[in-house]
């Protein structure tokens, strides 16, 4: 039988303390990956531009919320209700709506992230002059104590986000 290694099986007295960082560090971005970045841009022949850390879990949070539910194919549930509620009334019930359904389809399909608030108000859309939702989820990256905000803007004319792409049966596209 071979030799065997000690190990001490003592509760540690002291556990080791978390501090937040303030930024993403290396060993979280790398354990979220590398994706291609949307749109999808070539910068040179046969490479594309790729996003990592928190520029990836945002991109992962937009396309989730884009992305109408029963419109990817092969995994029908993914993406969120708000793409259906476009047309619907901006009441105070209508809004409790829109943050229960951000938060909801983030909690399911974007673990890296925890939601801390959903706000939701009335805006006027500067880009089309009409009257649109303006929702605001403050979130934490899981692994660090920042809280990072994204907004999104969605009106009767279409939903627009930040890096302007929209998804169809779960493909990006990009916004005319």
């Amino acid at each position: 039988v071979g030799a065997q290694m000690p190990f001490d099986y003592s509760p540690i007295l002291t556990p080791p303390q978390v501090n937040p960082a303030n930024f993403l560090p290396d060993a979280i971005a790398r354990q979220y990956g590398v994706g291609l970045a949307l749109p999808p841009t070539q910068v040179n022949s046969g490479q594309w531009l790729t996003n990592t850390g928190k520029a990836r879990i945002e991109q992962d949070m937009l396309v989730c919320l884009a992305t109408p539910v029963n419109r990817r194919l092969g995994q029908a549930d993914y993406g969120s209700e708000l793409p259906y509620e476009v047309f619907s009334e901006m009441t105070q019930v209508g809004q409790m709506e829109l943050q229960s359904k951000t938060r909801d389809a983030l909690e399911k399909w974007v673990p890296q992230v925890a939601v801390v608030k959903v706000t939701c108000s009335s805006v006027l859309d500067p880009l089309t002059n009409s009257n649109a939702a303006l929702i605001i989820v403050q979130y934490n990256i899981k692994g660090t104590g920042i809280v990072n905000n994204l907004a999104l803007i969605g009106g009767n004319d279409g939903v627009q986000f930040a890096p302007e792409y929209f998804t169809v049966n779960g493909l990006p596209i990009i916004q005319p």
